[in-house]
């Protein structure tokens, strides 16, 4: 599988050492597009532990930075990064989007494209067998230790279908 994904989503998994493990296992490539690259590289700043991980994954070609060279018309709301990650998703034609904001991922499947949070992860990676009830359960956990926002009744409504 191929994704696009948001500065969130790479940057929370790659903060998870097994979640990045498992993220790199499940697609074969992840695209962002500059302002998402740069959105990362400002991490840089603060010494974030995940620019190195992100920056390795781009130097061995896993995750790939492309340029957007059109952007649709789009909620003025939504991030520059968010905006191109749609543009970029509606132009490679990917399997996933990964991005959390509720209102840029509500404007992309408006739009019919394939937006998944990174929450959802650990249940896809449950129902395929790869990982264990308590695995997954615990990813989810170090997830939203690791800063990534999630509401009480979202967590609860992932770690439910965590069967």
């Amino acid at each position: 599988m191929k994704a696009v994904a948001d500065a969130s989503s790479l940057i929370h998994s790659a903060r998870v050492p097994v979640f990045w493990t498992l993220l790199r296992k499940t697609f074969q490539e992840i695209t962002i597009p500059e302002a998402v690259h740069d959105e990362i590289l400002r991490g840089r700043n603060i010494q974030s532990p995940d620019v190195p991980v992100i920056e390795q994954a781009i130097s061995e070609g896993w995750v790939k930075v492309a340029r957007v060279t059109f952007i649709p018309r789009l909620p003025e709301n939504l991030g520059r990064g968010e905006r191109e990650s749609i543009a970029l998703t509606e132009q490679l034609r990917v399997d996933w989007l990964l991005m959390g904001d509720l209102v840029a991922s509500t404007t992309a499947r408006l739009r019919g494209l394939p937006v998944r949070p990174i929450a959802c992860l650990p249940v896809y990676w449950r129902r395929k067998g790869i990982v264990s009830k308590a695995e997954a359960t615990r990813m989810l956990d170090d997830l939203v230790k690791s800063g990534y926002y999630l509401s009480s009744r979202d967590y609860l409504s992932v770690t439910e279908q965590i069967i």
